[in-house]
């Protein structure tokens, strides 16, 4: 049923001679003390995260000595609970300093901007100028949703993936604080549903999709008892309608789609009048079927489309929908500038500035839809023999390389057939944006490689709910890198060396420097590629920040996630983002054995910019990290073998038991996301092939380590031989590479 049970509801009335009736809508839907109890839980919801924003500038708590600290379950996390009026004002730190300060008025101001336009307009629709004459249906619109609802719900039976979890349906709602509201009772479980479509709908009105709102929706999900992926599956049906609507809309104008995402297009958007584009949202938020006269264009194939249908074909009105749009519902180009043009800005002529200031830089789409290639040759590493060395980067005036054939179909040979493969290849490309669009993003970076596709290959276990990409950045660095690390530990001298250092636990040898001998003499081989990438890391963060927010995701909240350098990255891009106030663009934010300090006043810039969940994911036994770290500034700690203890808001996992070595978090990313980010954000299909990739390198180094305990001596011979191995290896791929570039460039 596309357009909702408004129009069975009307059907349904015994006399005609009554009045009117309008589409499904909040109005029609809530009672009078319901929508008073939407907009307490709203502005509840708002004050709580105002609450957390500001307790990131908190005093940090006083050091306490050994004797008098305290038991894991006495520093346990507190439930938040809604402030009360006059509670949620800052109290200036004395000890802060000037740019903290300034820092914290301006997240501050942001956020009340923000929370001010988002409650202007949600009082404008729960409260219009027509309210007596529409209210008065509630009750029994709630029994025919329920009905509705009950009688789809046997013929259509939920899918697999909304039926099993792995993990408990109820662990999402301790993700988020529930905020107490008479709604989690008095509103039907097939009604909370359409509520929540209703706010996402306002909130995209407002032409933006900031990272606070889907905070904010989380939070809602969570107070009205809603299942974890009923947000996902909402986000997942209206961005495909918007996405199929406008491409329709540009089609049948003669556009051929690229009014979406044309420059002159969006000029001309901008050039609307604000004026204009406020009387259409209020024109609509009055009668949603006005909006139809009004914008034209997007409104007809979005109400075709079913905008405003939820799950078990229920939802609101058609015209309601549209009306809760706005001006979204009728400009192509605002569609456009939402998904970032439907991801081309994250793979298009944006990105050649990016990668033109550091070696590597771009994002490859890893889900859904088809994925960006690679360039050719850069498939999964064997276990014997190092990877291929990198192919060169084009330089950005060198013509785009033909797609590569398929398998199944004969390679181009003349130029018309390269240009048509070229054609149909694009075609699939566009075809897979526009149904496999997203209102949300993932971002992820691996923090080191010994094939170019471990850019990737990571990122596989994240759920298609969302836009996966990955980013490359540095392959040449994080190769050398990666190399080095996997030679050393393939020998029996290192394993030797791994047993020792965990005797000793990686914190205790860290700060007193009690590393062995052995190691320290064939450090440089690592060191050397840890140094660069570590610095190389920290600009490719600046880079990254500057792509956010530039908008190349488009106006959709973004979630990074990142192991090891990947993480470094994060942490570089968040400092940025915090020092150019660039508020309510990333929403959530996973580190892994993270190679950053644990401590320092970035962590406030980074928390602040942060509008959902900042998880730094570390483990004790990280011998490697420890390893690498040991030359670099200990004092503040290392984010990866320890806790981040202030500021309030940073969530810090131990990982100890699951990750004894640095290198098994590629394999983990996904088992670890899931359990502490919700069962929705994997696919736990991936998740368990890449757990067992995980205990399969676990039992090779158990092999080694008893090997290197029955070997005679330290293995010190074999360590320097694999020293002289990985440098002479490091060197011959510079050479190519210095040569392949030389021909490029002549």
């Amino acid at each position: 049923m596309p357009f909702g049970i408004g129009e069975r509801f009307k059907a349904s009335k015994d006399a005609p001679s009554q009045k009117p009736q309008y589409d499904v809508d909040l109005v029609t839907l809530l009672t009078d003390p319901q929508r008073q109890d939407l907009l307490h839980l709203i502005t509840a919801a708002t004050e709580v995260m105002r609450t957390s924003l500001l307790r990131t500038f908190d005093t940090p708590p006083p050091k306490k000595s050994s004797s008098s600290s305290s038991s894991p379950s006495e520093t346990s996390e507190k439930p938040v609970t809604p402030p009360a009026t006059g509670e949620t004002e800052s109290t200036p730190n004395p000890k802060e300093s000037a740019s903290l300060s300034r820092l914290r008025h301006e997240a501050t101001a942001s956020f009340d901007h923000w929370q001010q336009d988002l409650l202007t307009r949600i009082y404008d629709i729960l409260n219009p100028a027509d309210l007596e004459s529409r209210a008065g249906t509630a009750a029994h619109m709630q029994d025919v949703i329920g009905s509705t609802a009950d009688a789809n719900d046997s013929q259509n039976p939920l899918p697999e993936e909304e039926k099993h979890y792995p993990l408990d349906s109820d662990m999402e709602n301790t993700r988020f604080p529930a905020i107490p509201t008479g709604l989690s009772t008095s509103l039907p479980n097939p009604a909370k549903p359409v509520v929540l479509h209703s706010i996402l709908l306002l909130i995209l009105s407002l032409e933006t999709y900031d990272a606070r709102s889907r905070t904010l929706l989380r939070i809602l999900s969570t107070s009205l008892s809603l299942p974890p992926l009923t947000l996902v599956t909402l986000e997942k049906s209206i961005a495909k309608t918007l996405v199929t609507a406008a491409k329709s809309s540009s089609n049948s104008n003669g556009g051929g789609g690229g009014d979406m995402s044309a420059d002159s297009s969006r000029e001309k958007q901008k050039a609307n009048n604000k004026w204009n584009r406020r009387i259409k949202i209020g024109i609509a938020g009055v009668a949603g079927a006005a909006v139809i006269g009004i914008t034209g264009g997007l409104a007809a194939p979005l109400v075709a489309a079913g905008i405003g249908t939820v799950m078990s074909g229920i939802g609101l009105g058609a015209t309601a929908a549209a009306g809760y749009l706005g001006a979204l519902a009728g400009s192509g180009a605002l569609v456009g500038a939402l998904f970032g043009a439907y991801g081309g800005k994250m793979t298009g002529e944006m990105m050649q500035r990016y990668s033109q200031e550091v070696e590597d830089f771009g994002f490859v789409k890893v889900k859904p839809g088809v994925p960006d290639l690679l360039p050719s040759g850069e498939g999964e590493e064997g276990e014997e023999g190092p990877a291929p060395p990198l192919p060169p980067r084009p330089s950005s005036s060198s013509p785009p390389l033909p797609p590569r054939p398929s398998s199944s179909s004969p390679p181009a040979t003349t130029f018309d057939e390269i240009q048509a493969s070229a054609e149909k290849e694009e075609k699939q490309r566009e075809k897979a944006r526009e149904e496999d669009s997203r209102l949300a993003l993932t971002i992820g970076i691996s923090g080191w490689i010994t094939s170019p596709q471990h850019f990737v290959t990571p990122w596989r276990s994240l759920s298609s709910h969302t836009d996966v990409y990955a980013l490359r950045w540095e392959s040449t660095a994080l190769m050398d890198l990666g190399t080095a690390l996997t030679s050393m530990l393939k020998t029996y001298g290192f394993a030797y060396l791994k047993i020792e250092i965990i005797k000793r636990t990686v914190l205790a040898t860290l700060m007193a420097a009690m590393w062995p001998i052995l190691l320290l003499k064939v450090g440089k081989v690592v060191d050397n590629p840890f140094n660069i990438a570590k610095t190389r890391a920290e600009k490719a963060g600046r880079i990254l920040a500057d792509a956010l927010i530039n908008r190349v995701q488009g106006n959709r909240p973004v979630t990074l996630v990142g192991y090891s350098l990947g993480s470094r990255v994060i942490y570089s891009a968040l400092v940025e983002l915090a020092e150019r106030r660039a508020f309510g663009v990333v929403e959530n934010v996973y580190m892994l054995g993270s190679a950053i300090p644990s401590g320092g006043e970035g962590w406030i810039g980074a928390r602040a910019v942060v509008s959902g969940r900042l998880v730094n994911v570390y483990s004790e036994k990280d011998y490697i990290l420890g390893f690498l770290y040991r030359t670099s500034a200990v004092q503040l700690g290392v984010a990866g073998l320890q806790s981040v203890k202030w500021p309030d808001g940073v969530e810090s996992v131990d990982m100890s038991d699951a990750v004894e070595g640095h290198l098994r978090y590629r394999f983990l990313v996904g088992d670890i996301i899931g359990h502490i980010g919700g069962s929705e954000l994997v696919d736990w299909e991936i998740v368990e092939e890449e757990k067992r990739k995980a205990e399969e390198l676990k039992r090779e180094e158990e092999r080694m380590e008893k090997e290197a305990r029955e070997k005679d001596g330290h293995g010190e011979k074999e360590l320097e031989e694999t020293a002289e191995r990985v440098e002479r290896e490091q060197e011959q791929r510079h050479v190519v590479k210095d040569v392949a570039q030389m021909k490029i460039a002549s």
